[in-house]
């Protein structure tokens, strides 16, 4: 038989070469944002308490800011 294929699922092999491909795409993208978390909590934390004031925010503030998708 030759090469045939349903969507993107090669029926003679069982393989998804674009479920693949997204995966690893979606990988990428969670390592990118939990990286970009950090950086925003690290800086952030290297705040004296004083600044944090001036920006209106308190330590307990940090993760839940970091954690925001409009940060990213």
């Amino acid at each position: 038989m030759a090469n045939a294929s349903i969507g993107a699922l090669d029926v003679t092999t069982g393989r998804n070469p674009g479920l693949v491909a997204s995966l690893l795409t979606r990988v990428r993208t969670y390592r990118h944002d939990l990286a970009e978390r950090s950086r925003v909590r690290m800086e952030l934390e290297s705040y004296s308490d004083r600044q944090l004031a001036d920006l209106g925010i308190t330590r307990g503030d940090i993760r839940s800011i970091a954690d925001r998708e409009d940060l990213r």
